[in-house]
């Protein structure tokens, strides 16, 4: 039996009703309930309360596995933990829903580069910035990834980006310091 909720609104000339499914009114409620708890998982997660984000990021992927964004949560907060084969596992069930999803590619590329799997984190990075030009953590990755290379202009470019989007952030500033003096540039 199909649960119908029945909205009756009047027009100016006819008469009308219109039949919405229970299941859209409930998908409206549901939605709603997840952007209130990962609205709590941020709150904790900034006050430092990793090991609780993860408790409830659990439970609100068990009733709605394939959540790409509660998936990259959880990744972020096992990141947080330092437990990168955790942090991965999430990661990669993420970019296995959504390749294209720069925050699960970049969090992928983190945890592969907490495990020394630089070749395999400098890939998905690469696409970060392919895909979105402004992922300034990537830039940033990657400049130092080229910087540790020895491959100053590929170094200097990324860190250069880094700066046009963010022209405070210290690690891009001091990459091209380093930068600098490996060039012999004053």
């Amino acid at each position: 039996m199909i649960q119908r909720l029945i909205l009756i609104t009047f027009c100016a000339l006819v008469d009308t009703a219109i039949v919405v499914p229970a299941s859209l009114i409930a998908q409206d409620v549901d939605d709603a309930s997840i952007a209130a708890q990962t609205d709590r998982v941020r709150s904790l997660l900034e006050h430092n309360e990793v090991n609780q984000a993860i408790v409830l990021l659990d439970d609100v992927l068990k009733t709605h596995p394939g959540r790409v964004d509660i998936l990259n949560l959880l990744g972020d907060s096992y990141s947080r933990l330092g437990v990168s084969d955790e942090a991965r596992r999430f990661f990669e069930q993420a970019v296995a829903l959504d390749s294209s999803n720069v925050e699960a590619l970049f969090g992928l590329a983190r945890a592969l580069l907490s495990q020394g799997n630089v070749s395999r984190a400098k890939q998905l990075l690469q696409k970060c910035v392919d895909i979105n030009s402004d992922a300034a953590g990537a830039h940033g990755y990657l400049g130092q990834l080229f910087l540790e290379e020895g491959k100053l202009e590929e170094a200097r470019s990324h860190f250069e980006r880094v700066q046009t989007l963010d022209p405070d952030n210290i690690d891009a500033l001091n990459g091209l310091g380093i930068l600098y003096q490996q060039a012999g540039i004053e």
